[in-house]
């Protein structure tokens, strides 16, 4: 009768282990489920942040572009000004050379 009970105690005792080890595996397959989802979480976070920060630097890139072209589009501007100035510039110095050269030929 003792090895009956004592049998009947240890099969009880075995069961009550493979449940207790039935409920540790599902416990650690959902963890393992919900670490899953976490990682896939922060992984699609980050692609969204290295996105947002590429296309914040390609903007700033575009505005720094069209402030270089902006300063080029004057910068030329402002040289084809001087050009039309220092054309001026000669038109006139041939103007007054003639003149002087005409003043010299009339006193003599």
């Amino acid at each position: 009768a003792y090895k009956l009970v004592r049998g009947l105690e240890m099969n009880t005792t075995l069961r009550e282990l493979a449940v207790h080890s039935k409920y540790l595996l599902y416990r650690c397959t959902a963890s393992t489920h919900g670490l899953e989802e976490d990682i896939g979480v922060l992984l699609k976070r980050n692609r969204e942040l290295r996105d947002s920060k590429a296309a914040q630097r390609d903007k700033d890139m575009m505005k720094m572009v069209a402030s270089v072209q902006d300063s080029n589009k004057q910068q030329a501007f402002l040289n084809r000004q001087t050009q039309k100035i220092i054309r001026r510039v000669q038109l006139s110095q041939k103007r007054t050379s003639q003149l002087e050269h005409l003043l010299q030929s009339m006193r003599e």
